[in-house]
C-alpha cells in the first residue's frame, strides 16, 4: 500500500472518493459528489490516497490555510477497516503539513459515536476541545471538535 497526493489529473477522482465515502461512511457519504469536486477544486485543499496498486483504498482530505487546518474527510473502504491505513493517511496528512515555519493548528469533527475514529485522533494528540449538539443528522448527533497544535518547524 502507498499513499499519495491527488491531483485533479486523475480523471474520474470525485466519483472515486465520493463512491468509497459512499460505502465507508455508516449513513452514507456526508457530502455529495457536487460537494467533492467544488472541494477537489479548492487551491487550498489537500487529498491523500491510500492505494493498493490502483485500488484506492482509503482517503483523507483537509482545507490548509495560512496557520489552520480542517480536516474534512477520513473515509476507509469497510473492508479495510481495522489495517492501519486511517492511521497512515492521517500520519502522511501531518507530515506534510508539518513543513511550517509557524504553528499550525488541526481541527476535525468527528460524531460522539464514532469511538474508532476517536480513539485514532487520541493517538495522534487530539484534545476534544469543544461539543456541538446536534450537529449531524441520520441520526441526530453531536460532534465532538478536536484540535492539535503542530510547533513550527526549525530552520537548520
Amino acid at each position: 500500500m502507498r499513499i499519495r497526493q491527488l491531483s485533479q489529473t486523475i480523471p474520474t477522482i470525485t466519483e472515486e472518493l465520493y463512491q468509497l465515502a459512499m460505502t465507508a461512511y455508516p449513513g452514507g457519504s456526508p457530502w455529495n459528489l457536487a460537494q467533492f469536486v467544488a472541494d477537489f477544486a479548492n487551491p487550498n485543499t489537500i487529498y491523500l490516497g491510500a492505494y493498493n496498486d490502483q485500488q484506492l483504498l482509503g482517503f483523507i482530505s483537509c482545507q490548509h490555510v495560512f496557520d489552520e487546518v480542517e480536516i474534512t474527510n477520513v473515509a476507509v473502504a469497510r473492508k479495510y477497516h481495522g489495517q492501519g491505513i486511517g492511521q497512515k493517511l492521517l500520519a502522511s496528512l501531518l507530515a506534510l503539513v508539518a513543513t511550517s515555519e509557524s504553528d499550525i493548528r488541526i481541527f476535525l469533527e468527528v460524531r460522539e459515536s464514532n469511538l474508532v475514529a476517536q480513539r485514532l485522533y487520541h493517538r495522534n494528540a487530539f484534545e476534544m476541545i469543544h461539543r456541538r449538539k446536534a450537529y449531524y443528522h441520520n441520526p441526530t448527533e453531536d460532534a465532538y471538535i478536536m484540535m492539535r497544535q503542530l510547533p513550527k518547524q526549525k530552520k537548520e
